[in-house]
């Protein structure tokens, strides 16, 4: 459906509810009034509402309008400020991370990762726990945005890279 959607039409809709006057309507957004009626008529017809009503010589929204002017004015407040978001810091993010894998690997490599991400990110909170097969099925489920684990074979539905081989080794005395 959005793709029959003017989002210009949006914006005038917005103002049309803030202002329930034409003229108006027409002044703050640099268009003539019958512009503005035309889309008018194109909203009306795009909501399948009225929207606006005449009453004396005032236009009173409809229900319907007054529900959507809610949702305009977050959904116009979020456009406002969509090309604002500056691009990712590490240095000035503060959050949590978490992080799970073997003991193993959070003996050895763990302390060196956790080093590493405290240069980039000072205010990061790390929070550790230990891997457990079955994670992976319910992997959204358990608040770890980071996870190490071995598998033969790429797992499925999880984006995933491989950081290293280990190989089985069984040692004992020469004697024995």
């Amino acid at each position: 459906m959005l793709n029959n959607i003017n989002l210009n039409l949006l914006r005038s809709l917005h103002v049309l509810l803030e202002e329930c006057h034409v003229s108006k309507t027409a002044e703050r957004l640099h268009i003539t009034q019958s512009a503005v009626s035309r889309q008018l008529a194109q909203l009306r017809e795009l909501c399948g509402d009225p929207l606006l009503v005449r009453q004396g010589n005032q236009l009173i929204p409809t229900p319907r309008a007054l529900l959507l002017k809610e949702k305009l004015d977050d959904l116009l407040a979020e456009f406002d400020h969509l090309l604002d978001d500056k691009p990712f810091e590490p240095a000035d993010w503060k959050g949590e991370l978490v992080l799970a894998s073997s003991d193993y690997v959070a003996q050895y490599v763990l302390p060196d990762i956790a080093a590493h991400l405290s240069g980039f990110a000072p205010r990061l909170d790390m929070a550790y726990r230990l891997w457990q097969p079955d994670f992976l099925d319910k992997l959204h489920e358990t608040g770890i945005h980071i996870a190490s684990s071995m598998y033969s074979e790429k797992p499925q539905g999880v984006s995933s890279v491989k950081i290293g081989e280990d190989s089985s080794v069984c040692l004992m005395k020469a004697s024995h």
